[in-house]
């Protein structure tokens, strides 16, 4: 998807949001409307990314949303399935998403539907790698030759501003819990480093055995999920 369309969509759609709508006053059929939902992504928790997040609906078909995560290493029962591929030491750090959503169609009374909404990101955080040596064996024409390569200890600090635009489809199960599935493109507008990027995923490569890319400002993918309770 082109940037430049999904800037112009994001912007458009935060124009509408500062227009004025009905409020939940002036809408007596909406009155038994939940105005507030708290969600989380389970799965993601166990490993290390804590997401919370909340929503308030400040019309019936306009809702904000701000999300705050914890970022932190992946709990044991994680680590027991990844093994030696998780390569830090520490990892540590935060991530602020504010959001406006807009119900192109919302459940009646209830507070989900299908929506589009514009985003903003802010993630910091600090990775540390433990000092190794990595043994590595390469083919040198008819013989293979062992190379023994030493990574001192490395921190890389990391501050990341992005924009997205989403849409998806936020379920009511039993008037008592929320299921939010959603799909979009973000983009990364701004990513700063502090250290030695190139080496630092270097070492992670050669320990796990990966290709992990070094990021770069540019689109990508989102798509998720969360569950919570109205209340």
């Amino acid at each position: 998807m082109n940037i430049r369309k999904i800037t112009v969509a994001v912007l458009l759609l935060a124009v509408s949001a500062i227009l004025p709508g009905k409020s939940f006053s002036q809408d007596t059929a909406q009155t038994k409307l939940p105005k507030n939902l708290f969600k989380t992504n389970p799965l993601y928790t166990l490993g290390g990314w804590v997401p919370l997040t909340y929503e308030r609906f400040i019309t019936p078909n306009k809702s904000i949303v701000l999300g705050m995560s914890y970022i932190t290493n992946p709990y044991s029962v994680v680590l027991s399935v990844i093994g030696n591929d998780y390569p830090y030491k520490t990892r540590m750090g935060y991530y602020f998403n504010p959001a406006i959503r807009f119900y192109l169609y919302r459940l009646p009374n209830l507070p989900g539907g299908f929506y589009a909404s514009p985003e903003i990101g802010l993630i910091g955080q600090t990775k540390e790698l433990d000092g190794d040596s990595v043994h590595t064996q390469y083919n040198n024409g008819s013989y293979y030759k062992d190379s023994i390569v030493y990574y001192a200890p490395e921190k890389l600090s990391i501050t990341e501003y992005q924009a997205a635009a989403t849409i998806g489809y936020q379920s009511v199960i039993n008037k008592v819990f929320i299921v939010d599935v959603y799909v979009g493109e973000g983009m990364s507008l701004l990513y700063y480093a502090s250290g030695n990027v190139n080496r630092f995923y270097e070492h992670i490569n050669k320990a796990t055995g990966s290709n992990k890319k070094v990021p770069k400002d540019g689109a990508r993918l989102l798509a998720g999920f969360k569950v919570g309770i109205p209340f």
